[in-house]
């Protein structure tokens, strides 16, 4: 890598970080894609495919792409 490129993100556990909101589950990896379900704040996620920015995930019932902005 290099110096100041920022870290690739990678599959594994994640704990949902949002100020306050719960995080939306996105229908594609797109931040103007259509909502199918939404994770709560603290909550752990296991992303199990990466596309860019975005992570795919199940939870519950529902399975979609949440930003890895909000993933810690």
């Amino acid at each position: 890598k290099e110096k100041g490129e920022a870290p690739e993100h990678t599959v594994g556990k994640y704990t949902i970080g949002t100020q306050n909101d719960p995080l939306g589950i996105r229908v594609k990896p797109q931040a103007d894609a259509q909502r199918d379900g939404e994770v709560p704040k603290g909550e752990e996620v296991e992303v199990l495919t990466v596309c860019g920015e975005w992570g795919y995930v199940n939870y519950g019932d529902k399975s979609g792409w949440l930003s890895f902005e909000y993933l810690k």
